[in-house]
């Protein structure tokens, strides 16, 4: 609007000029009429192509300025979008991992011998979704753990024990015949275990470990990562988390990719003694975390 009055003004000048010059008779000749043209356009017609330069580039600058506003909100609404497909991605999970949980079963075998026969295999009925977690944890723990709860063989650490006393790492594999004695006979009974119960409980730590990986490998930042880490936690019971414990110091099961994403995401923080063959344990876990990289 400016630049509109600015060019009224110029051009009133230029005529008012040009009468006082000129004394402002209309002339009947054509050369004088073409004199005023030539006069006028002289004035006026570097005016109005700067302000015609002028309006180009404030045009481009404002067409530049909206796209760019509009780029930013666009990505925005993206980032949004792709948040709002994790999140439902991830509860789509989570309501995949309740329903595979709603679906355990776990018979039990008859009970025919003497009380002081009876072994965790024998008891009566079905235990169903999460009760099948303390039955199973009770199998394995008394049934395949039954020689380490006794104390026939234990765990002995050093403060200065390095990877090469648990396993040999060589890029992500992890050799079990350098798995000291105690160790190697905890993953062999763990085997026997997965081998009788690995139709139930693979399921179910497959899923959970793709479920963290999922989170680990979201566009979350970590403190949002930690918020569903915290979620899927607090869905685990305590014996769920005594079964991922000895799952996850298994070479052959959990060792090797899942152990790392539980380390460094503190999935067995809440982890009690009383779902574990030997406090001490623990101090395997301890050791392990020192050796194992925390990102699979």
């Amino acid at each position: 609007m400016s630049s509109i009055v600015i060019m009224l003004f110029v051009g009133v000048v230029a005529l008012v000029l040009y009468a006082i010059k000129f004394h402002g008779e209309l002339s009947v000749d054509n050369t004088d009429w073409g004199v005023f043209g030539d006069y006028i356009g002289g004035t006026l017609n570097p005016l109005i192509s700067g302000f015609a330069i002028y309006w180009i580039i404030k045009t481009y600058n404002l067409q530049k300025k909206e796209l760019f506003e509009s780029r930013t909100i666009l990505q925005g609404q993206s980032e949004a979008l792709k948040k709002q497909n994790i999140e439902s991605s991830f509860f789509q999970l989570m309501s995949l991992f309740n329903d595979l949980i709603n679906g355990l079963t776990v018979s039990g075998r008859p009970v025919e011998l003497p009380d002081d026969k009876v072994t965790p295999w024998n008891f009566e009925g079905t235990e169903v979704n999460k009760q099948c977690f303390e039955k199973l944890h009770n199998i394995l723990i008394n049934g395949y753990f039954h020689e380490h709860k006794r104390g026939n063989y234990t765990i002995e650490l050093t403060s200065g024990q390095i990877v090469y006393e648990f396993c040999n790492i060589k890029g992500d594999k992890i050799g079990e015949d350098s798995l000291p004695l105690t160790i190697e006979k905890l993953n062999n009974d763990y085997d026997y275990f997965y081998q009788e119960f690995g139709h139930l409980i693979g399921h179910y730590f497959r899923t959970l470990f793709h479920i963290i990986k999922f989170i680990d490998n979201s566009l979350f930042d970590d403190e949002q990562k930690k918020q569903y880490i915290n979620l899927v936690r607090a869905q685990l019971s305590k014996y769920e988390l005594g079964l991922l414990f000895y799952n996850s110091i298994n070479p052959r099961y959990g060792l090797c990719k899942f152990f790392p994403l539980i380390h460094k995401y503190g999935l067995l923080k809440h982890l009690e003694d009383e779902v574990l063959v030997n406090p001490k344990d623990r101090d395997l876990w301890i050791a392990l975390s020192k050796t194992i990289q925390v990102n699979p």
